[in-house]
């Protein structure tokens, strides 16, 4: 949800008690740390080459 280049967070909820679980991930106090630790357990995907703006930096140039 903090994500710029997400879109929508998706739900994988096979029934109502893993749909309750999913939504109450609302309530995680999502801090730049806890991020940060997440983020480091996974390797950044390159940028879709159908989304143009994640090719194009802050400048306006293509990267």
């Amino acid at each position: 949800m903090n994500n710029d280049a997400v879109t929508a967070p998706i739900v994988g909820a096979r029934n109502s008690k893993q749909l309750q679980s999913n939504l109450e991930a609302i309530n995680i106090n999502m801090t730049q740390e806890l991020r940060e630790e997440i983020s480091k357990l996974s390797i950044t995907p390159p940028p879709a080459h159908d989304r143009l703006e994640e090719n194009i930096d802050i400048n306006n140039k293509l990267r």
